[in-house]
Protein backbone atom coordinates (compact mmCIF):
# COMPACT_ATOMS: atom_id res chain seq x y z
CA UNK A 1 0.00 0.00 0.00
CA UNK A 2 1.21 3.32 -0.71
CA UNK A 3 2.11 5.75 1.71
CA UNK A 4 -0.64 8.71 1.89
CA UNK A 5 0.37 11.94 2.75
CA UNK A 6 -2.74 13.54 4.81
CA UNK A 7 -6.44 12.58 5.15
CA UNK A 8 -6.86 12.71 1.62
CA UNK A 9 -10.39 13.93 1.12
CA UNK A 10 -11.91 16.55 3.22
CA UNK A 11 -15.43 17.11 2.68
CA UNK A 12 -17.27 20.25 3.47
CA UNK A 13 -21.47 19.45 2.96
CA UNK A 14 -23.96 21.58 3.07
CA UNK A 15 -25.42 20.84 6.53
CA UNK A 16 -22.34 20.61 8.53
CA UNK A 17 -18.88 18.90 7.72
CA UNK A 18 -18.36 15.57 7.14
CA UNK A 19 -14.92 14.02 7.06
CA UNK A 20 -14.90 11.27 3.82
CA UNK A 21 -10.82 9.98 4.81
CA UNK A 22 -8.27 7.83 2.29
CA UNK A 23 -9.43 5.24 5.08
CA UNK A 24 -12.80 4.89 3.82
CA UNK A 25 -11.88 5.22 0.16
CA UNK A 26 -9.66 2.38 0.51
CA UNK A 27 -12.68 0.13 2.76
CA UNK A 28 -15.37 1.16 -0.02
CA UNK A 29 -12.89 0.02 -2.89
CA UNK A 30 -11.62 -3.28 -0.92
CA UNK A 31 -15.55 -4.27 0.66
CA UNK A 32 -17.77 -2.29 -1.47
CA UNK A 33 -20.02 0.42 0.19
CA UNK A 34 -22.14 0.54 3.19
CA UNK A 35 -25.45 2.28 3.40
CA UNK A 36 -23.32 5.15 5.58
CA UNK A 37 -20.57 5.21 3.11
CA UNK A 38 -23.16 5.27 0.18
CA UNK A 39 -24.46 8.65 2.07
CA UNK A 40 -21.18 10.46 2.56
CA UNK A 41 -20.36 9.72 -1.30
CA UNK A 42 -23.88 10.79 -2.55
CA UNK A 43 -22.50 14.20 -0.57
CA UNK A 44 -19.66 14.29 -1.44
CA UNK A 45 -20.80 14.26 -5.25
CA UNK A 46 -23.68 16.69 -4.70
CA UNK A 47 -21.16 19.05 -2.42
CA UNK A 48 -19.40 22.16 -2.72
CA UNK A 49 -16.10 20.59 -2.85
CA UNK A 50 -16.47 18.80 -6.34
CA UNK A 51 -16.08 20.29 -9.27
CA UNK A 52 -19.42 20.36 -10.66
CA UNK A 53 -18.15 21.89 -13.91
CA UNK A 54 -14.83 20.66 -14.42
CA UNK A 55 -14.82 17.13 -12.51
CA UNK A 56 -12.32 16.59 -9.91
CA UNK A 57 -12.43 17.05 -6.54
CA UNK A 58 -11.23 19.95 -4.33
CA UNK A 59 -9.34 19.94 -0.90
CA UNK A 60 -12.05 21.83 0.77
CA UNK A 61 -14.41 23.65 -1.15
CA UNK A 62 -12.29 25.97 -3.61
CA UNK A 63 -8.82 24.25 -2.72
CA UNK A 64 -6.40 22.86 -4.95
CA UNK A 65 -7.29 19.96 -6.53
CA UNK A 66 -4.36 16.97 -5.72
CA UNK A 67 -3.85 13.81 -7.73
CA UNK A 68 -3.71 11.88 -4.67
CA UNK A 69 -7.56 13.32 -3.32
CA UNK A 70 -9.02 12.53 -6.56
CA UNK A 71 -7.02 8.90 -7.04
CA UNK A 72 -8.36 7.43 -3.65
CA UNK A 73 -11.92 9.48 -4.83
CA UNK A 74 -11.88 7.56 -7.71
CA UNK A 75 -11.18 4.15 -5.79
CA UNK A 76 -14.60 4.75 -3.83
CA UNK A 77 -16.60 5.85 -7.07
CA UNK A 78 -15.35 2.71 -9.13
CA UNK A 79 -15.55 0.49 -5.99
CA UNK A 80 -19.08 2.06 -5.48
CA UNK A 81 -20.60 1.67 -9.10
CA UNK A 82 -19.37 -2.18 -9.49
CA UNK A 83 -21.47 -2.67 -6.25
CA UNK A 84 -24.55 -0.72 -7.20
CA UNK A 85 -24.59 0.31 -11.23
CA UNK A 86 -25.43 3.68 -9.91
CA UNK A 87 -25.23 6.19 -13.36
CA UNK A 88 -24.63 9.00 -11.32
CA UNK A 89 -21.43 7.45 -9.35
CA UNK A 90 -20.17 6.34 -13.18
CA UNK A 91 -20.62 10.08 -14.65
CA UNK A 92 -19.13 11.38 -11.56
CA UNK A 93 -16.09 8.85 -11.79
CA UNK A 94 -15.65 9.58 -16.09
CA UNK A 95 -15.51 13.70 -15.46
CA UNK A 96 -12.65 12.68 -12.35
CA UNK A 97 -10.73 10.65 -14.90
CA UNK A 98 -11.54 13.31 -17.28
CA UNK A 99 -10.17 16.20 -15.41
CA UNK A 100 -6.62 14.69 -14.46
CA UNK A 101 -5.70 13.60 -18.07
CA UNK A 102 -6.83 16.92 -19.31
CA UNK A 103 -5.46 18.80 -16.01
CA UNK A 104 -2.23 16.65 -14.23
CA UNK A 105 -0.79 15.21 -17.08
CA UNK A 106 2.39 15.85 -18.31
CA UNK A 107 4.22 15.29 -21.73
CA UNK A 108 5.69 11.27 -20.83
CA UNK A 109 2.40 10.24 -19.07
CA UNK A 110 3.01 10.84 -15.53
CA UNK A 111 0.60 13.32 -13.69
CA UNK A 112 1.52 16.45 -11.44
CA UNK A 113 0.65 16.69 -7.57
CA UNK A 114 -1.87 19.39 -7.64
CA UNK A 115 -3.88 22.12 -9.37
CA UNK A 116 -4.83 25.14 -7.91
CA UNK A 117 -3.86 26.45 -4.08
CA UNK A 118 -5.32 27.27 -0.91
CA UNK A 119 -5.90 30.96 -2.46
CA UNK A 120 -7.88 29.31 -5.65
CA UNK A 121 -11.33 29.73 -3.94
CA UNK A 122 -12.33 33.22 -6.13
CA UNK A 123 -10.77 30.76 -9.70
CA UNK A 124 -13.32 28.43 -9.29
CA UNK A 125 -16.68 30.21 -7.91
CA UNK A 126 -19.33 32.56 -9.64
CA UNK A 127 -22.12 34.73 -8.49
CA UNK A 128 -25.38 34.18 -9.83
CA UNK A 129 -25.21 37.62 -11.83
CA UNK A 130 -21.95 36.37 -13.19
CA UNK A 131 -24.20 33.10 -14.35
CA UNK A 132 -26.74 34.75 -15.89
CA UNK A 133 -24.83 36.82 -17.98
CA UNK A 134 -22.64 33.88 -19.24
CA UNK A 135 -25.99 31.52 -19.94
CA UNK A 136 -28.99 34.38 -20.73
CA UNK A 137 -32.03 34.23 -18.92
CA UNK A 138 -33.67 31.10 -20.37
CA UNK A 139 -30.55 28.29 -19.83
CA UNK A 140 -29.28 30.12 -16.40
CA UNK A 141 -33.10 29.38 -15.42
CA UNK A 142 -32.41 25.79 -16.01
CA UNK A 143 -28.80 25.62 -14.13
CA UNK A 144 -30.45 27.25 -11.03
CA UNK A 145 -33.30 24.19 -11.37
CA UNK A 146 -30.47 21.96 -11.15
CA UNK A 147 -27.56 23.61 -8.48
CA UNK A 148 -27.57 26.02 -5.78
CA UNK A 149 -24.73 28.15 -4.91
CA UNK A 150 -22.64 28.00 -1.48
CA UNK A 151 -22.27 31.08 0.48
CA UNK A 152 -18.72 31.22 -0.85
CA UNK A 153 -20.52 31.01 -4.70
CA UNK A 154 -19.62 27.36 -5.61
CA UNK A 155 -21.81 25.38 -7.23
CA UNK A 156 -23.97 22.42 -5.60
CA UNK A 157 -26.11 20.20 -7.08
CA UNK A 158 -29.54 20.13 -5.91
CA UNK A 159 -31.83 18.94 -8.62
CA UNK A 160 -31.36 15.46 -11.37
CA UNK A 161 -27.97 14.79 -12.03
CA UNK A 162 -29.47 13.89 -15.43
CA UNK A 163 -30.31 17.30 -16.33
CA UNK A 164 -28.64 17.51 -19.97
CA UNK A 165 -26.26 20.79 -18.88
CA UNK A 166 -23.11 18.87 -20.41
CA UNK A 167 -23.13 22.64 -23.07
CA UNK A 168 -23.92 24.76 -19.89
CA UNK A 169 -21.13 23.35 -17.93
CA UNK A 170 -18.62 23.55 -20.70
CA UNK A 171 -19.85 27.49 -21.24
CA UNK A 172 -18.87 28.40 -17.33
CA UNK A 173 -16.10 26.48 -17.80
CA UNK A 174 -14.73 28.59 -20.34
CA UNK A 175 -15.84 31.72 -18.73
CA UNK A 176 -13.62 30.53 -15.94
CA UNK A 177 -11.12 29.95 -18.27
CA UNK A 178 -10.43 33.77 -19.03
CA UNK A 179 -9.48 34.49 -14.82
CA UNK A 180 -5.92 34.34 -13.84
CA UNK A 181 -3.95 30.91 -14.68
CA UNK A 182 -4.41 28.27 -11.62
CA UNK A 183 -1.14 27.48 -10.51
CA UNK A 184 -0.15 23.92 -11.06
CA UNK A 185 2.65 22.09 -8.84
CA UNK A 186 4.09 20.28 -11.47
CA UNK A 187 6.50 17.61 -9.00
CA UNK A 188 6.17 14.09 -10.14
CA UNK A 189 4.63 12.53 -6.44
CA UNK A 190 5.48 8.59 -7.03
CA UNK A 191 3.20 8.08 -4.20
CA UNK A 192 0.02 9.53 -5.70
CA UNK A 193 0.84 8.50 -9.13
CA UNK A 194 0.90 5.16 -7.54
CA UNK A 195 -1.96 5.53 -6.05
CA UNK A 196 -3.80 7.13 -9.45
CA UNK A 197 -2.08 4.46 -11.67
CA UNK A 198 -3.86 1.72 -9.71
CA UNK A 199 -7.23 4.10 -9.83
CA UNK A 200 -7.27 4.68 -13.67
CA UNK A 201 -6.76 0.32 -14.18
CA UNK A 202 -9.41 -0.21 -12.00
CA UNK A 203 -11.60 2.24 -13.45
CA UNK A 204 -10.37 0.98 -16.74
CA UNK A 205 -11.65 -2.77 -15.85
CA UNK A 206 -14.83 -1.95 -14.15
CA UNK A 207 -16.13 0.65 -16.39
CA UNK A 208 -14.67 -1.17 -19.48
CA UNK A 209 -12.41 1.85 -20.82
CA UNK A 210 -9.91 0.62 -23.12
CA UNK A 211 -8.03 4.48 -23.03
CA UNK A 212 -7.90 4.58 -19.34
CA UNK A 213 -6.00 1.51 -19.00
CA UNK A 214 -4.05 2.85 -21.68
CA UNK A 215 -3.09 5.87 -19.77
CA UNK A 216 -2.32 4.08 -16.38
CA UNK A 217 -0.07 1.83 -18.61
CA UNK A 218 1.53 4.88 -19.91
CA UNK A 219 1.89 6.42 -16.56
CA UNK A 220 3.64 3.60 -15.02
CA UNK A 221 6.18 3.31 -17.69
CA UNK A 222 6.79 7.11 -17.09
CA UNK A 223 7.67 6.10 -13.33
CA UNK A 224 9.78 3.28 -14.28
CA UNK A 225 11.71 5.22 -16.61
CA UNK A 226 11.88 8.01 -14.22
CA UNK A 227 12.73 5.08 -11.24
CA UNK A 228 15.49 4.03 -13.73
CA UNK A 229 17.42 7.12 -14.52
CA UNK A 230 17.28 8.60 -10.93
CA UNK A 231 19.26 5.11 -9.99
CA UNK A 232 21.49 5.52 -12.89
CA UNK A 233 22.16 9.37 -11.99
CA UNK A 234 22.82 8.47 -8.03
CA UNK A 235 25.24 5.46 -9.25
Amino acid sequence: MHRLSALALMILGQASPVEFSSQTAMRIAACGPSDPDRVALERVMRGPSYDHLGGGLHDGPGGPKRLETNAWFLNALVASYESKQDLFVRNVALDVVSFGLRDLKDAAGAFFRSQGSGASAAYFSFSRTEIESALGSARSREFFEHFSLSPEGFPVLIGSPFGGLAETRQTLVLRRLRRVRLPLDDTIDRDANGVWIGALARAAHVLDRHDFMEAARRAATAQAGTAASTTKTGS
